[in-house]
């Protein structure tokens, strides 16, 4: 009699205790093996059953996953249990899951490795209604969890759209692909089977360039679809070069060889095209000298730059490409007041640079070969090319020398009769915040000439002349010269050079003074008639004050700009040789006075 109310106490709380957990794993469930007896055409029967693992991330699938099992309810809200049976182990469970349409069974609930066969039932009216049948393996049977859109690169080549993930270590995936353009109801599918790839999935589909479209991602494993990934926006194509201008806000004077200058172009107005942001790039035209690159949100940006001359480029992003880039010019600016650079003449093959260094590190030094209009080398001479060779007329240079206050820099196996323009690029190590740039700076450009037109030397007083040479052989030539006013001339023989071209003499004459000079030849102890009389300019000592300013943007010639030099005349400019002005190149009509003078 005692016995009989303590099973049944404890047959009640097992009860309580397996409604309050949802799972009866003890209580066993009967497959139906007469097909008869499962009555899946029932509208009261549950439908669409489907068990899998959830794959979480990308990493190596473990065997404590989750298992999860769900199905679309009947007609009417109903309590659902959940059953499998295991044939090899003989063994049923049951899962009392309520009115829920999915249920996750835990490690301990199911085999992993054993073929199991899953059904749901429930009372449909005054009957019993089953689930389809369904047969799965726990281990093999995966769906992936939704693909993050943000984890897809994209790039668009005209109409072909190229997608790249990181693809999962499970192989036999299948990717499949829906879009539709922008406003549309209609999608569009293909598949994508898993690339050769061993780290990426790289899919390519065919997307008119000129519109914009929706797109979306799911992948399959063993016929189970992971759902499809969030919508991800594909932009058109940006066409139109964007409006790219420039103009100088200050010459910085308490920043010496730098200034800043301001960038602002338009924001692209086509439909539909998603910008995302701006690239620009700030290349200085001189090889060797790093260029700068800005991924931007805005449309201007200021920097500070060296007074190297430069390009610069800049496209619209959005997520599948760029804008046709928009490239304009920045001169080369103008180095206030007195450089802190000399070159000299060492002599007719060798050129002599010193600066002094004002708290910098030597960067590189540009010896550019000038013409009257061209500049012929453009190339950069740094540490690293210290003992370079001679190579396309590129001098050899010895490298900075010196101490921390002054150095000095040689160029070695020059062409005489030529004309040479330094400049001198430095890193900045110490600066004002104000001043800082991430091309450095300049420290000072300058010209020197090795010809015959300007008398430069260790004393400045040789004077060299050069002509064409007659295809006679054994030929003396006789030079006489006298100081304007003077009639008393000096002679002087020069012999046939080694050239087999021209004939090269040079002869000391004070610079300071204007000179008249004649030469004649001999072939076979017969001379020649003295030529007529040259004119040689006394040199000029002082630079030239050359100014230039800006006249007008020129709006309706986007890229250029007119621009206005102007320069004190200096007295009796026709009976002076050049002067070496500091930064730019003599203008075409002061070449032709000059070549009058000469």
């Amino acid at each position: 009699m005692v016995l009989l109310p303590l099973i049944s106490f404890s047959l009640l709380l097992l009860l309580l205790l397996a409604d309050s957990h949802g799972t009866i794993a003890t209580l066993p469930c009967q497959e139906d093996k007469d097909a008869s007896g499962v009555n899946t055409g029932s509208p009261y029967a549950p439908s669409g059953l489907t068990c899998y693992r959830e794959w979480t991330s990308d990493e190596q699938m473990s065997g404590d996953k989750p298992f999860r099992c769900t199905w679309i309810r009947g007609r009417d809200p109903a309590e659902y249990r959940l059953c499998y049976c295991c044939d090899t182990c003989k063994t049923c469970k049951r899962f009392q899951v309520g009115n829920n349409t999915s249920h996750i069974l835990h490690r301990d609930d199911f085999y992993l490795t054993k073929n199991l066969t899953f059904w749901v039932e429930t009372t449909g009216g005054k009957a019993m209604v089953k689930s389809a049948k369904l047969y799965v393996v726990p281990q093999n049977t995966i769906k992936y969890a939704p693909l993050s859109m943000e984890k897809v690169d994209m790039a668009r080549t005209a109409n072909l759209l190229t997608l790249r993930w990181k693809k999962p270590e499970m192989k036999g995936i299948f990717n499949q692909i829906r879009y539709r353009r922008l406003g549309s109801e209609v999608w569009n599918q293909t598949i994508c089977n898993s690339s050769e790839s061993k780290t990426h999935e790289n899919c390519t589909i065919q997307l008119h360039a000129a519109f914009a479209h929706q797109l979306q991602i799911r992948r399959m494993l063993q016929n189970i679809w992971s759902e499809w990934s969030d919508v991800a926006f594909i932009p058109a194509a940006i066409t139109k070069r964007l409006e790219l201008q420039w103009k100088l806000v200050d010459n910085l004077p308490q920043c010496p060889g730098k200034r800043l200058v301001e960038l602002k172009w338009q924001s692209p107005t086509e439909p539909d095209i998603g910008v995302t942001g701006y690239r620009l790039t700030i290349r200085p035209l001189i090889d060797g000298m790093r260029r700068i690159s800005e991924e931007l949100n805005q449309t201007s940006y200021k920097t500070t730059l060296s007074l190297a001359p430069y390009k610069v480029s800049v496209v619209a992003l959005n997520r599948v490409g760029t804008s046709p880039p928009q490239t304009i010019a920045i001169a080369a600016g103008q180095h206030q007041g007195p450089p802190n650079l000399n070159l000299s003449v060492v002599d007719n093959h060798t050129l002599r640079a010193s600066w002094s260094d004002r708290s910098t590190s030597f960067y590189c030094a540009i010896l550019e070969l000038v013409s009257t209009e061209t500049i012929q080398h453009n190339r950069c001479l740094s540490i690293k090319h210290q003992e370079r060779k001679k190579n396309n007329g590129l001098p050899k240079s010895t490298g900075p020398q010196g101490t921390a206050d002054a150095r000095t820099m040689e160029f070695v196996g020059l062409e005489p009769l030529r004309r040479y323009r330094l400049t001198v690029y430095v890193k900045d190590l110490k600066e004002k915040k104000k001043c800082r740039g991430k091309t450095g700076s300049t420290i000072g450009q300058v010209r020197a000439s090795i010809d015959g037109e300007s008398r430069h030397g260790t004393d400045g007083n040789l004077l060299t002349l050069r002509w064409k040479k007659p295809e006679m052989k054994g030929i003396f030539n006789q030079i006489r010269y006298r100081r304007l006013g003077s009639e008393v001339w000096n002679q002087t023989i020069c012999n046939s050079s080694e050239s087999k071209t021209h004939e090269n003499c040079t002869i000391q004459l004070h610079a300071a003074f204007a000179h008249q000079l004649q030469i004649r030849r001999m072939l076979q102890n017969i001379w020649s008639e003295w030529s007529d009389v040259a004119f040689i300019p006394a040199a000029i000592t002082k630079r030239l004050e050359l100014q230039w300013k800006l006249v007008d943007n020129l709006p309706q010639c986007p890229g250029k700009r007119l621009v206005e030099l102007k320069w004190q005349p200096r007295p009796f400019l026709v009976h002076n040789s050049p002067s070496l002005p500091t930064s730019s190149i003599i203008s075409p009509e002061s070449l032709r006075l000059v070549s009058k003078s000469i």
